[in-house]
């Protein structure tokens, strides 16, 4: 099984109900869609979303990375040599992380018919069934708290909250979900890069002094605060 094309599609689905995080307020997905062709017919589909303000990712310079740099050394490849093809895939370029994933997708979704198996027996997993959590808004207090409520009649036991868009107001919400949802889901905090270093030691001491248990808690600082500078004070 070879690869013959790689070609782009738009896929837009409207969201039942929009989210709302400390950067930016979405109604609608609407992803890229990398399509793989091989010379035996089989058709593997990758996608990725737009995410400029978060990965710096556009659906243009995705389609424009793919084609000028990755795509052309993919061409011709055997899908069974699915290591040669990750390796080229992330390799090949530099950052770039949302057009990798949509094109590691695509390689994946083939490598799986190839030998006509579900992808997680083809790495290892033995169960069919995976859970996920769903996704509060950021709000006022009470539109959250109803939030919550109708995600737990619906079965869902893991809540992942947006925050970070005030710190202050931010911790009396978690505060006031777990108080009203602690018995009934674990919480997850996704800050979307809202807070500083310090703030996320302070907010989360304060929870922590509050008798909040959290799961995890994602992506509170800036992305490339990877050492968490903002904690380091500046001596003479």
């Amino acid at each position: 099984m070879k690869i013959k094309a790689i070609r782009f599609a738009k896929l837009k689905v409207p969201l039942v109900t929009p989210f709302k995080t400390a950067l930016r307020e979405v109604s609608f997905i609407e992803d890229l869609v990398v399509i793989i062709e091989t010379h035996c017919g089989q058709i593997g589909y990758g996608s990725a979303a737009s995410t400029p303000v978060i990965t710096g990712d556009t659906h243009q310079g995705m389609i424009s990375v793919i084609k000028q740099f990755i795509a052309p050394k993919l061409l011709g490849l055997e899908i069974e040599n699915i290591n040669q093809l990750t390796h080229i895939i992330q390799t090949t370029v530099v950052g770039n992380s949302s057009a990798k994933a949509a094109l590691e997708i695509a390689v994946y979704d083939l490598w799986g018919k190839l030998y006509k198996a579900p992808l997680y027996k083809l790495l290892g997993g033995g169960q069919s069934e995976l859970k996920t959590d769903i996704t509060i808004s950021v709000d006022n207090i009470d539109k959250m708290l109803s939030d919550c409520q109708l995600a737990v009649d619906q079965g869902f036991d893991v809540l992942k909250v947006k925050i970070g868009n005030n710190l202050n107001q931010d911790i009396e919400r978690v505060k006031a979900i777990y108080a009203g949802f602690a018995s009934k889901a674990l919480l997850r905090l996704d800050v979307n890069q809202g807070w500083s270093a310090k703030q996320t030691v302070q907010a989360l001491q304060q929870l922590e002094h509050a008798g909040v248990v959290l799961e995890l808690v994602e992506q509170p600082v800036k992305s490339n605060d990877i050492y968490g500078r903002s904690l380091e004070v500046k001596t003479s």
